[in-house]
């Protein structure tokens, strides 16, 4: 009997968890208000085809990235209806599939935004092709239309 009640204290400890982690409509608007401000920032992609990739990397402003979570389907879909037509999702891609895009389409890696303060910030990268590349972290703030990048925090690459 007394596992039985440390077996249903442990599993609605687990459910009250679980459900604090899902994300309300409110947080998947404003994340994926975010998310399109950073991938956006650094212009329309290059070779006309923007390639976002459809995980949450801890690395994504480093070479090599690590750390790669899928993304919730609500905010891929969200981000997706923010960025247009010029964009779609891909899966991660592998080192061989990278070389195989270069020169055709930029691919973009973002990171889990952290929060500091009235800003945000967000670890992103992007490759377009041989020394086309950025890795930065974005700090991004409300503004009156959303959300804007307004400068970087820490270090960064680019080639």
């Amino acid at each position: 009997m007394r596992n039985i009640a440390r077996t249903s204290v442990a599993l609605a400890a687990l459910l009250g968890v679980m459900s604090s982690c899902s994300s309300s409509p409110q947080d998947v608007g404003r994340d994926s208000a975010i998310y399109s401000a950073v991938i956006t920032h650094w212009g329309p992609p290059v070779h006309h085809r923007g390639l976002v990739v459809r995980a949450i990397c801890d690395g994504a402003a480093e070479t090599p990235r690590g750390g790669c979570h899928p993304m919730a389907d609500v905010l891929e879909t969200a981000i997706d209806a923010k960025l247009g037509d010029d964009y779609r999702f891909i899966d991660d891609p592998s080192p061989e599939t990278i070389d195989q895009l270069s020169g055709r389409a930029t691919v973009y890696w973002v990171g889990p935004i952290a929060e500091d303060g009235d800003r945000v910030t967000v670890p992103a990268s992007y490759f377009c092709g041989g020394l086309c590349a950025e890795g930065k972290t974005d700090v991004v703030e409300p503004s009156g239309t959303g959300w804007k990048v307004t400068g970087s925090t820490g270090s960064s690459w680019i080639s």
